[in-house]
């Protein structure tokens, strides 16, 4: 299979593949800024900004930017820090924007840049 084929293989997937919700105990965040090593800052939805801890198998896998839209898990033992479980891309900004888990103006902002 050519590489051609599987960029388009790839991002037909993408659009048509399974969505990442929030559930329970998790919700969407907006990256502020990189503290270094595998710590972000991030504004939550409830209005707080948390120290995100990217954990060692997703360091690799996602390459975070500020303002990037992304998944994470606040600690019930210490709620000013939480741990990052997704980021979002494009294509899955605009699904989740559709279905009406993004209704906060601070995300609406940053996905409005990324379309």
């Amino acid at each position: 299979m050519s590489r051609r084929r599987r960029k388009r293989k790839a991002k037909a997937e993408a659009e048509t593949g399974k969505l990442r919700v929030p559930m329970e105990g998790e919700m969407l965040a907006k990256v502020l800024r990189k503290l270094g090593g595998k710590l972000l800052e991030v504004l939550c939805e409830d209005g707080e900004i948390r120290i995100c801890r990217i954990a060692g198998h997703l360091q690799r896998r996602f390459w975070i930017k500020v303002g990037d839209i992304v998944l994470v898990a606040p600690w019930e033992f210490q709620p000013s820090r939480c741990d990052l479980l997704y980021r979002y891309d494009k294509t899955e900004l605009r699904r989740l924007k559709a279905k009406g888990y993004i209704k906060d103006e601070t995300f609406m902002e940053v996905t409005e840049g990324f379309m």
